[in-house]
Formats: C-alpha cells, structure tokens, sequence
C-alpha cells in the first residue's frame, strides 16, 4: 500500500507505509512525519472514510450463494482454470488468454492477432485506421462503415447499428473522478436526457463520482449511492486505500431511473 503523503512532501518516503490513521484506518503511512503533513488534506475526508470503513464486514455478506465449480481431472490442461475455460469454449480465445498459465499474460487488445486469438477474418473486421480523413460529415452507419471499411455483415457492424437512442446507458466500474473525459460525457447524457447508471469498486469512488456528477449538472443524483448486491464476491486490492472493495461495488445513477432498491 502506499504512503497517502507520497507526492505531496518533498522528501522520498521512509518505506513501506505500515502506519495507520487512528481515526478511519483507510489510509497508511510511511512515518509519523508524512502522516503529520497530510492531515491538513486527510481531515475533511477522515470521518467519511471511517463510516465506509465500518461497513466491512455487511459487504462480504451476499443475498444469495455463489455455485462452485468443480472440475474432474483431466491431464489435457495444466490447470483447474484452464480446463473451465475450456468448458465453457473460451479457452486460449481472446483476452480469456490472459486467465490462464498456457501463454504469456495478454494485457491488451493490441497484442491479440484478429484470426488467430479471435477467430474472426481481417476481412469481418479489419481493425485498421481509415486510410483518410473524414471530408464531409458523415449522416449515417453506412457512411461510417464505408469510411471504416467495414463490412455490413460484420458483428462489429451489428454492435455498433442502432437506429434510435438507447434506452439506458450503463458504465460498469466507471471511475468517474480519476477520467477527465467523463466530464463532457456526463454533459452529453444530460442534455439527452438518457438515464444512467454507474459502479465503481469502492464507496469513495461512488462518492466523488457523485460529487461530480452534481457539479456538472447541477442536479443531485436521481439513484442515490447504494450497495450493488450482484458486485464481485472477490475483494479487490487498492493500493492507495484500504477501504473495502469489490469489482460493481456501489451502483448510482443520474436522470429519472426507475431503478428499485433490493
């Protein structure tokens, strides 16, 4: 975990941060030193912390059971992962590369081949920048896929094709507060009046993600901060805090939702 100080006092820390605030025991430090220095920013945030704190235990408590998956053994895979990938037929496809041991760790789309880890035909899907600029405004899907080279048979044609607008806008783990781009993006739904609904992995984050929802609209949220009963039912290391958290921890949202708490 790192120090809460780290970037904020001209001195390097001291070493790992092992010393906890006493008042919400959600941020460490590396000394007394740094701890001292970062109060001036940590009080306004120290009691809000502690109350998440306190709900520790009432999130590693779910409103129904989790199946386990018990794979027989088999000799063809080297490991229980691997053999319920494949038994679901995502094993070596794609980014579920990256959950097995057969292959080095996948981290990005970049580093998958379109006909090989995909299965899917550069000619479905080129996945190549336009080989010009946009001259004149585009009016229609057809236009983009001409402009994209995009076959209308494509599945990723079939994604993107939508003839009216959504009738709701989700953003799983949205990390509002931590993406500068969410700020017209949050404009836009407004002004289009869709309905919203967001997650993130911690309360903290569903907190400042609403603080800034408020600042750009105006409005308070319309689906107030609430624990996400279908959340990850596995804790989720945060290096900058040791609050609770879990992958669709806390669901919120803007607009007129009608959203019913479980």
């Amino acid at each position: 975990m790192e120090c809460a100080a780290k970037g904020l006092v001209a001195e390097p820390c001291a070493g790992e941060a092992r010393r906890r605030c006493g008042g919400c025991g959600a941020v460490a430090y590396c000394s007394r030193a740094h701890q001292t220095v970062h109060w001036g920013f940590h009080k306004e945030e120290c009691a809000r912390l502690a109350e998440q704190m306190s709900r520790i235990d009432m999130l590693k408590q779910f409103p129904f059971t989790f199946s386990v998956e018990s794979p027989a053994p088999n000799h063809t895979f080297p490991s229980l992962r691997c053999f319920l990938l494949e038994s679901f037929k995502l094993h070596q496809k794609g980014l579920w590369k990256s959950e097995c041991i057969c292959d080095p760790e996948v981290t990005s789309v970049k580093d998958l081949s379109k006909t090989t880890d995909w299965s899917m035909g550069s000619a479905l899907c080129p996945c190549t920048e336009p080989e010009h600029s946009v001259s004149t405004p585009l009016t229609s899907w057809k236009d983009y896929y001409r402009w994209r080279s995009l076959p209308l048979q494509s599945p990723v044609a079939v994604l993107l094709h939508w003839d009216s607008k959504p009738h709701l806008i989700v953003a799983p783990n949205a990390g509002i507060a931590a993406y500068p781009s969410w700020i017209p993006t949050i404009e836009i739904i407004r002004k289009v009046g869709i309905p919203a609904i967001f997650t993130d992995f911690c309360e903290e984050a569903a907190h400042l993600a609403s603080s800034c929802i408020t600042s750009i609209t105006g409005q308070p949220l319309r689906v107030p901060i609430q624990v996400n009963p279908f959340r990850q039912p596995v804790a989720v290391d945060n290096s900058a805090l040791c609050l609770p958290c879990y992958s669709n921890c806390f669901v919120f949202g803007m607009q007129n939702c009608e959203f019913v708490s479980p």
